[in-house]
Protein backbone atom coordinates (compact mmCIF):
# COMPACT_ATOMS: atom_id res chain seq x y z
CA UNK A 1 0.00 0.00 0.00
CA UNK A 2 0.90 3.85 -0.41
CA UNK A 3 1.05 4.18 3.54
CA UNK A 4 3.38 1.06 3.67
CA UNK A 5 5.55 2.34 1.18
CA UNK A 6 5.69 5.83 2.95
CA UNK A 7 7.07 4.32 5.71
CA UNK A 8 9.28 1.98 4.19
CA UNK A 9 10.99 5.02 2.28
CA UNK A 10 11.53 6.91 5.53
CA UNK A 11 13.61 4.09 7.05
CA UNK A 12 15.33 3.62 3.80
CA UNK A 13 16.05 7.55 3.40
CA UNK A 14 17.87 7.48 6.79
CA UNK A 15 20.21 5.06 5.34
CA UNK A 16 20.94 6.80 2.20
CA UNK A 17 21.30 10.21 3.36
CA UNK A 18 24.79 8.94 4.75
CA UNK A 19 25.70 7.82 1.54
CA UNK A 20 24.66 9.44 -1.41
CA UNK A 21 23.99 12.84 -2.90
CA UNK A 22 20.37 12.56 -2.86
CA UNK A 23 19.89 14.55 -0.25
CA UNK A 24 20.29 18.50 -0.29
CA UNK A 25 23.44 19.69 2.53
CA UNK A 26 21.47 21.90 4.66
CA UNK A 27 23.60 22.63 7.84
CA UNK A 28 21.56 22.96 11.39
CA UNK A 29 18.53 20.85 10.21
CA UNK A 30 17.25 17.91 12.09
CA UNK A 31 18.66 14.95 11.11
CA UNK A 32 15.82 12.80 11.67
CA UNK A 33 13.80 14.50 9.13
CA UNK A 34 13.48 13.89 5.96
CA UNK A 35 11.25 16.52 5.00
CA UNK A 36 12.69 19.57 2.49
CA UNK A 37 15.26 17.67 2.22
CA UNK A 38 15.35 15.39 -0.79
CA UNK A 39 16.99 16.19 -4.18
CA UNK A 40 15.64 13.03 -5.83
CA UNK A 41 12.47 11.12 -6.98
CA UNK A 42 12.33 7.56 -5.99
CA UNK A 43 10.52 3.96 -7.95
CA UNK A 44 10.10 1.14 -6.02
CA UNK A 45 9.13 -1.90 -6.94
CA UNK A 46 7.60 -4.59 -4.50
CA UNK A 47 5.39 -7.60 -5.34
CA UNK A 48 1.82 -5.47 -4.91
CA UNK A 49 3.18 -2.63 -7.33
CA UNK A 50 4.80 -0.17 -8.57
CA UNK A 51 5.32 3.15 -6.57
CA UNK A 52 7.11 6.76 -6.58
CA UNK A 53 8.22 8.48 -3.94
CA UNK A 54 8.47 12.67 -4.97
CA UNK A 55 10.37 15.21 -3.41
CA UNK A 56 7.80 16.00 -1.31
CA UNK A 57 7.56 12.75 -0.25
CA UNK A 58 4.25 12.12 -1.86
CA UNK A 59 3.93 8.33 -2.74
CA UNK A 60 2.11 7.44 -6.11
CA UNK A 61 0.78 3.72 -7.17
CA UNK A 62 1.38 3.24 -10.63
CA UNK A 63 -1.43 0.81 -12.83
CA UNK A 64 0.45 -0.25 -16.02
CA UNK A 65 3.81 1.62 -16.13
CA UNK A 66 6.10 4.03 -14.48
CA UNK A 67 7.90 7.54 -15.43
CA UNK A 68 10.15 9.81 -13.50
CA UNK A 69 12.51 12.35 -14.11
CA UNK A 70 12.75 15.26 -16.23
CA UNK A 71 11.95 13.52 -19.65
CA UNK A 72 9.27 11.74 -18.07
CA UNK A 73 6.81 13.17 -20.80
CA UNK A 74 8.64 11.63 -23.76
CA UNK A 75 8.83 8.32 -21.97
CA UNK A 76 5.37 7.81 -20.91
CA UNK A 77 4.43 8.80 -24.83
CA UNK A 78 6.79 6.33 -26.08
CA UNK A 79 5.32 3.59 -23.24
CA UNK A 80 1.67 4.65 -24.09
CA UNK A 81 2.31 3.52 -28.06
CA UNK A 82 4.08 0.14 -27.19
CA UNK A 83 2.15 -1.11 -24.19
CA UNK A 84 0.24 -3.23 -25.81
CA UNK A 85 2.79 -4.04 -28.53
CA UNK A 86 4.25 -7.55 -28.68
CA UNK A 87 7.93 -6.16 -28.17
CA UNK A 88 9.10 -7.37 -24.40
CA UNK A 89 9.39 -5.37 -21.85
CA UNK A 90 12.67 -4.50 -22.16
CA UNK A 91 12.73 -3.14 -25.56
CA UNK A 92 9.53 -1.26 -24.26
CA UNK A 93 12.04 0.27 -21.33
CA UNK A 94 14.69 1.25 -23.72
CA UNK A 95 12.34 3.22 -26.10
CA UNK A 96 11.09 4.69 -23.05
CA UNK A 97 14.30 6.18 -21.94
CA UNK A 98 16.16 6.54 -25.36
CA UNK A 99 12.37 8.89 -26.24
CA UNK A 100 13.55 11.30 -23.33
CA UNK A 101 17.17 11.18 -23.83
CA UNK A 102 16.31 12.10 -27.73
CA UNK A 103 13.82 14.82 -26.86
CA UNK A 104 14.55 16.38 -23.55
CA UNK A 105 18.16 18.12 -23.57
CA UNK A 106 18.54 17.80 -19.69
CA UNK A 107 18.61 13.57 -20.47
CA UNK A 108 21.62 11.53 -20.90
CA UNK A 109 24.41 9.37 -20.06
CA UNK A 110 23.95 5.18 -20.27
CA UNK A 111 20.94 3.36 -19.56
CA UNK A 112 20.72 -0.05 -17.76
CA UNK A 113 17.73 -1.76 -17.73
CA UNK A 114 17.47 -4.55 -14.61
CA UNK A 115 14.64 -7.31 -15.13
CA UNK A 116 13.46 -8.07 -11.18
CA UNK A 117 11.19 -11.19 -10.87
CA UNK A 118 8.87 -11.61 -8.11
CA UNK A 119 9.15 -14.66 -6.30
Amino acid sequence: SQQKVFEFFLKFWKVIRKKYQVVNDQPDRDDRSPFADIDAEFMIGSPRGVFAVSRDLSVMEFAQYAAIGSGEKYAYGALHAQYKSKRTAEQIARAAVDAAVHFEQSCGGSTDVIILRAR
